[in-house]
């Protein structure tokens, strides 16, 4: 069977003429994809009967496939620059019609010389009829606007009066003959037939002389109103065959998605895979009940099924090759769960303060349904790891409840030492020595903000009495806001540094957050920037030019007061490093000292 359709296929490509095999070709590669799925099922339904695990079956290579597919290729090639060149073939017809319509426009409008307007107007109308089709969207338009010219050259140069009245009567029943024929093609059912008649009979009504001057308004109002109604029909016929195309499309979308959502994650063991691999099944039968798509579309939606399908197979098989490793995996993967959770636990020297407790909670909480996901390891090992990994998280809780339990005391006690320090900066009166006065400043807000929570409801009316009482000091002192924000800020960093179990991390998001907003402000000023070139030679003093400078300016203030503490926070990091190194650098001292101590000894 695969063999005669790809001879088949062969002898049709050996024919030119592309337009005279595009439907056998399509017949035969719709019965090719029909053998080769049948010779698929049939090969599987004889592995399960020997005993296969249909689980495990893979269809077999046929050559004759991958030939057909070449072949196949070819067709799609020849058939698409087929199409291509029809579409430039049309559009050059369009031009050079579109072209004669201005010719005869000009021969109507400017044409005083009868014989010469009647050999103009025969090589136009020659010209006409040796031009092949137009766009469809086109035709309509095009013809009509010609007819239209035609009509009113015969009428403009008085050429009705040299034809006899026998022509006009003729070419008058010619015409009506047309419209009756045009009108029954509305009777008719098969659209492919519809649009040959209705082709030929525009080129038969073309080709009509004219007629009476009287009889044509209404000759020519049932011939667009038959017209019209017969390119309705038409027009209505590939709007439902496109609406339905579009259905089937978004139907077959829907299983693809359908599908892809079923296998998001793989099931652990054999009884989830058998579940999903029944429901992968019914998800391909579906597929197959759905009418066609467009071409193009209908193959690009089967090539994404066909890779979801294969995803499916492909971590199947990958899941039972991998299942024998699958206790030393969980065995690996629970040992790194419980380092993961001991890394968590704030350690006893830490202000608990500063500790992220919600987030080290959902850390937590993930590795315990982590571990739930891992897997199971032999009944007396995994009862070992989990009390051990249990034990870990009590450790955790119980240190998280010591804190709760005694946080609103030390909310209280939190309250009193930051009233103190407002009350401190509220009486602060300079003394006279700048410097001991900056310092003086610049302690108070880092003691103000390295103290920890206080209760909530208290907390605005707090840092309001705050920000209040530094301004105050800040105008004594005769700092610019500007200064003042830049030591609030270094306060700020101070507190990061010293009290932050997790300060490089904070100090990194703090920089990125900056980052971010220079990034968007730059932005916003280069838009403005843009928006200048619309006052090219407008005077600076232009209230809508002023304004958008003013905005320029202002943003270019944010920005450099922003790169500012982007270089503190630099700065702040790059300390932190140094710390780093030295503390890592005197540990490495330190082991180096009792190596040789324990070598000497």
């Amino acid at each position: 069977m695969k063999e005669e359709l790809i001879e088949k296929l062969q002898t049709l490509l050996q024919n030119e003429q592309i337009t005279e095999i595009i439907d056998g070709a399509h017949q035969i590669v719709h019965d090719y994809q029909q053998a080769k799925d049948e010779f698929v099922k049939s090969a599987k339904a004889t592995f399960v009967e020997e005993g296969g695990d249909p689980h495990y079956f893979e269809p077999p290579k046929d050559p004759l496939d991958s030939k057909f597919k070449e072949l196949q290729n070819l067709f799609i090639t020849r058939y698409e620059e087929h199409k291509a060149a029809q579409k430039e073939v049309y559009r050059e017809n369009l031009e050079i019609k579109q072209d004669l319509i201005e010719q005869l426009q000009d021969v109507v409008s400017n044409e005083e010389n009868i014989s010469k307007a009647f050999n103009r107007m025969n090589a136009i109308r020659k010209k006409w009829d040796e031009t092949g089709p137009v766009p469809r969207h086109k035709q309509g338009e095009t013809r009509e606007q010609f007819s239209k010219l035609v009509e009113e050259f015969y009428y403009h140069i008085k050429i009705f009066k040299e034809l006899k009245d026998h022509d006009f009567k003729k070419n008058l029943d010619h015409k009506n003959q047309v419209i009756e024929n045009i009108e029954k093609l509305m009777k008719l059912d098969s659209i492919k037939e519809i649009q040959l008649l209705l082709d030929a009979y525009l080129v038969e009504w073309d080709q009509i002389g004219p007629t009476f001057q009287n009889d044509w308004p209404d000759v020519k109002d049932r011939f667009y109103k038959a017209y019209h109604e017969v390119t309705g029909k038409i027009r209505e016929h590939f709007k439902q065959l496109r609406d339905k195309q579009k259905e089937h499309a978004e139907a077959k979308q829907k299983i693809i998605d359908e599908t892809k959502a079923l296998i998001t994650e793989f099931p652990k063991d054999h009884r989830g895979w058998k579940s999903l691999t029944d429901k992968v099944n019914h998800m391909q039968e579906e597929y197959k009940k759905i009418g066609p798509a467009q071409r193009t579309k209908n193959n690009s939606l089967w090539d994404d099924f066909r890779a979801v399908i294969d995803a499916f197979y492909d971590a199947k098989r990958e899941f039972y090759q991998q299942k024998k490793a699958e206790f030393k995996e969980v065995r690996s993967d629970k040992s790194e769960i419980i380092e993961k959770a001991k890394s968590l636990i704030p350690a006893e020297d830490v202000n608990f303060e500063k500790v992220d407790w919600k987030r080290l909670t959902n850390q937590i909480i993930k590795l315990q349904k982590d571990w739930r996901g891992a897997g199971l390891l032999a009944q007396s090992e995994e009862r070992k790891l989990w009390k051990f990994f249990r034990s870990v998280c009590d450790d955790f809780f119980a240190k998280k409840k010591s804190y709760f339990d005694s946080l609103e005391d030390r909310q209280k006690e939190n309250l009193a030492q930051k009233e103190n320090i407002i009350e401190q900066l509220e009486q602060f009166e300079p003394s006279g020595e700048n410097e001991k006065d900056m310092e003086q400043l610049r302690k108070l807000t880092f003691d103000y903000q390295q103290v920890g929570l206080v209760p909530f409801k208290d907390k605005n009316k707090l840092n309001n009495r705050f920000t209040a009482a530094t301004a105050d000091v800040a105008k004594k002192l005769n700092l610019t806001p500007k200064q003042l924000k830049q030591t609030l800020f270094k306060a700020k960093l101070e507190v990061i540094k010293t009290e932050d179990p997790t300060a490089k991390r904070t100090l990194q998001n703090e920089k990125r957050d900056i980052d971010r907003k220079v990034k968007s402000l730059q932005d916003e000023k280069l838009q403005y920037e843009n928006n200048l070139g619309f006052f090219q030679y407008t005077p600076n003093d232009n209230p809508m030019k002023k304004e958008v400078l003013d905005k320029i300016g202002r943003i270019e203030k944010q920005i450099n007061e922003l790169k500012e503490k982007s270089k503190n926070v630099n700065l702040a990091l790059r300390e932190l490093n140094k710390q780093a190194e030295e503390a890592a650098k005197k540990a490495e001292e330190g082991e180096t000292a009792a190596e040789a101590e324990k070598t000497e000894g």
